[in-house]
């Protein structure tokens, strides 16, 4: 008993270690993320570090969702509730879930109110860049946006 014990032992910690990162930007799964434990990823040279894309949902368990991809990979570390606030109020009880390519972070948190605003900021990238305090007014609950350069402003899509 104790032979398959350690043997099964082995088999976990090697699927833990030895795991292939998936690199997609789908937000269907939560097969896709996961709860940051310290690796470091390599980083990109990427001095324009910012937000490109945010989804909102609730979810089944009726916390607000919100999913958010950068432009470069993100340093988990330093990704706290401080960094979030909804139409104008902290956020507070969230959770946190890093994609495995490190460039989405989402985050589940219980909102009641009707979702109007989001702000992002103080997040920094691997390489030290830090983003500037975005602010995403005319936000809805299941709705997808894309930062637009040409146009300078957050589109839904």
């Amino acid at each position: 008993m104790k032979k398959l014990i350690f043997i099964f032992a082995v088999f976990m910690f090697s699927l833990a270690v030895y795991s292939v990162p998936i690199e997609k930007n789908n937000f269907s799964s939560d097969s896709d993320y996961m709860i940051y434990h310290g690796k470091k990823l390599p980083s990109e040279n990427t001095s324009d570090f910012r937000l490109i894309e945010i989804q909102t949902f609730y979810s089944r368990d009726g916390l607000l969702s919100i999913n958010l991809v950068f432009n470069s990979q993100i340093n988990p570390s330093g990704v706290s509730s401080s960094c979030f606030s909804v139409n104008g109020k902290s956020v507070s009880g969230a959770n946190f879930k890093f994609s495995k390519d490190g460039m989405n972070v989402q985050i589940r948190f219980p909102f009641k109110e009707e979702l109007r605003s989001l702000s992002v900021r103080n997040i920094k990238s691997y390489n030290g860049s830090q983003m500037q305090l975005e602010n995403i007014n005319n936000i809805e609950k299941n709705g997808r946006y894309r930062f637009s350069k040409e146009l300078k402003k957050w589109i839904k899509f």
